[in-house]
């Protein structure tokens, strides 16, 4: 009687490929290459981010007399700020 692995085609698969990756490079450099790969996603999710406003802050922009054209989400942000900030003050004065 032998020992039946229930393993599914994806875990083998990534199985495999850590298997590989320890041969080629080597267990001291697996470190060092997982925080690499880490700040490059971490990079690219805060470059994506950045880049373009969601529709919602566009709208609410909008109303507020904003132009939103070639602004980052960003700098919509700060300019939204500071017009609700402006517009408290008149309110409050």
């Amino acid at each position: 009687m032998g020992v039946v692995l229930f393993i599914d085609t994806q875990t083998l698969i990534l199985l495999i490929i850590a298997f590989v990756v320890l041969i080629i490079w080597g267990p001291s450099k697996i470190p060092q290459l997982a925080r690499s790969f880490g700040q490059a996603v971490r990079e690219f999710r805060r470059g994506a981010q950045e880049s373009e406003p969601e529709p919602e802050l566009i709208e609410i922009a909008r109303k507020l007399g904003i132009d939103p054209t070639g602004k980052s989400r960003d700098e919509l942000l700060t300019e939204i700020n500071n017009k609700l900030a402006q517009q408290n003050s008149l309110v409050y004065s």
